[in-house]
């Protein structure tokens, strides 16, 4: 991270706000991923504590989730500490990580209400829509969480420095002679 600024530098406002967009954007993916995580880790436990796991079907279900919440949720909490280090790649990782499973949950939400209205009725819909709509609206906090510290993080990548600096060599001061 880079070293903050005195007040007095008009910069330091600067700094100040892109410390908090990128904590803003990491803490965002931090708390979805840990959520992720946890109600991955929930569902497959219920599945397993049916019974569940020794069906076909069972294993598919904790494998969908362990694709769909627990991985992402993992990856969402490392990719979180990167982000407050402000890492370009971290970005652009949780940025794409974001928009696939937008795209996940969007055909989930799709296929999941065009069956439950068919086999069901619509009223059983509700209650599956309403949560696949917070999983959209928690994937789409993130989005606008880094739309808004690109701008920084892109800054803090142009002037990190990469490679090495070569330091000159001090000249050699003469020390005094001791008295005899």
């Amino acid at each position: 991270m880079p070293a903050m600024r005195p007040p007095s530098d008009p910069r330091a406002s600067e700094d100040l706000t892109g410390h908090l967009l990128t904590d803003a954007a990491a803490g965002a993916a931090q708390f979805i991923g840990a959520v992720f995580v946890i109600v991955g880790a929930t569902v497959a436990f219920v599945i397993v504590g049916t019974g569940g796991a020794r069906a076909r079907s069972g294993q598919l279900a904790i494998a969908a989730v362990a694709t769909v919440l627990i991985a992402p949720g993992l990856f969402y909490a490392l990719a979180g500490a990167f982000l407050r280090r402000r890492h370009y790649w971290a970005w652009r990782a949780t940025w794409v990580m974001t928009w696939i499973l937008l795209w996940i949950a969007s055909l989930f939400c799709a296929g999941f209400a065009a069956s439950m209205t068919t086999t069901s009725g619509p009223l059983y819909a509700v209650g599956p829509l309403i949560t696949f709509a917070c999983w959209g609206a928690a994937l789409y906090s993130i989005v606008q969480a880094l739309r808004r510290c690109l701008p920084v993080i892109q800054d803090a990548d142009r002037t990190k420095q990469k490679g090495f600096t070569i330091v000159p060599r001090a000249a050699a001061t003469p020390t005094p002679e001791a008295p005899r």
